[in-house]
């Protein structure tokens, strides 16, 4: 019988840790019962198939809508557009122009080049009309 001393050490994530819980309780059952450990392991399974599922669902659906924010927000605001930017919430905003389209930075986040700052979030930006002065 595997005992939990025997077994090789895993790499420390969260699923990780959860799984190692998981199957100390199911070898502890194995001593007492190898039958209902097995329906245990089974029981557990079934419980938490969706899970997972319904995460990757999600981060599908986030993905969508920023890839349409950025289509729309290239569509719209051609590269030399003026814009107002801040760098916070409350922080006063500056008047600059974009200085590329709008793409996807590797952490997910919907960036555009503004005049001498790099990358900024969409949601920080807004997008004047040729004529309204600042």
């Amino acid at each position: 019988m595997i005992t939990a001393t025997e077994r090789r050490p895993a790499r420390r994530t969260r699923r990780t840790r959860r799984s190692r819980a998981f199957m100390d309780r199911v070898y502890v059952l194995m001593e007492v019962d190898p039958d209902l450990a097995f329906i245990d392991a089974v029981k557990r399974a079934v419980l938490t198939a969706g899970a997972d599922d319904e995460r990757d669902r999600e981060a599908t659906r986030e993905r969508r809508r920023i890839d349409h924010q950025i289509a729309t927000w290239n569509a719209s605001v051609p590269v030399g557009s003026r814009v107002m930017a801040w760098f916070s919430v409350g922080s006063p905003e500056f008047e600059t122009r974009t200085t590329s389209p709008a793409w996807l930075a590797p952490s997910g986040a919907p960036l555009c080049e503004i005049d001498g700052k790099g990358g900024y979030h969409l949601d920080f930006l807004r997008v004047l009309p040729p004529g309204e002065p600042t």
